[in-house]
């Protein structure tokens, strides 16, 4: 809350500092999306050179020179490690961000918010539960934004713009990986923007995760402040 509200004896404290979680965090998304647009540039630049997205692209050319296959074998090596490193770094950042969450809502607990829906457990569970997981992880994260600008009342703090776009970007970035998947041999644009899309939803990812650190940092701070104000 403000700093008002700390001076009459709301003092706010993590239960957990995440501060140094959020900085790691962050570095992981920052390098999750510049892998993902590699990977999305790959597929548009590599693809139609290669002629992989073309009929029967998979069988040997014999009349191709040894230079020509060489140069292919390269190219596509090149691909697969830098689409094997977009995989990992894309579940490590994952994991990362579900511990993230985790703590972020434990705090939220902390700072004293009374009646929150969702509990730090279920803030990560309810991602994994199919069908509700296309609204309750957006739901949990407007709480803890809102819990994280006043915790006292909380219920009369207004939604984020940032987590409704973040929310609707990532169920794009599901819908044409899925897609991307089913069509890959009549779209290699279709495949090579699902990418790009997953690496605007990352870029969204840190900005909402920056922004609710914030909030929650400030709170701190705040209550911090105050309580050494003489009075």
């Amino acid at each position: 809350m403000s700093i008002e509200d700390a001076a009459i004896g709301h003092e706010y404290r993590y239960v957990k500092d995440p501060r140094r979680l959020t900085r790691s965090l962050l570095v992981l998304l920052w390098i999750s999306a510049a892998v993902g647009l590699a990977v999305g540039i790959a597929i548009w630049l590599f693809f139609p050179a290669l002629g992989l997205n073309e009929p029967g692209a998979q069988q040997v050319d014999p009349y191709e020179s040894l230079p020509q296959a060489l140069g292919k074998l390269w190219l596509m090596s090149a691909f697969l490690l830098i689409a094997a490193a977009n995989w990992m770094i894309g579940v490590a950042s994952q994991v990362l961000f579900f511990v993230w969450v985790y703590r972020a809502n434990k705090n939220s607990h902390g700072f004293g918010a009374e009646e929150m829906e969702f509990t730090p457990g279920w803030a990560v569970g309810w991602f994994f539960v199919p069908i509700v997981n296309l609204v309750a992880p957006c739901r949990m994260m407007q709480e803890m934004w809102r819990v994280s600008g006043n915790p006292r009342a909380w219920t009369a703090e207004r939604i984020s713009w940032k987590i409704g776009v973040w929310w609707a970007a990532f169920l794009v970035t599901g819908t044409m990986a899925v897609a991307g998947m089913l069509v890959f041999k009549e779209s290699d644009a279709l495949s090579g923007a699902a990418p790009l899309v997953s690496a605007i939803h990352t870029l969204l990812t840190i900005s909402v995760v920056t922004g609710l650190s914030a909030r929650q940092q400030k709170l701190v701070d705040g209550s911090q402040s105050a309580s050494i104000i003489p009075t």
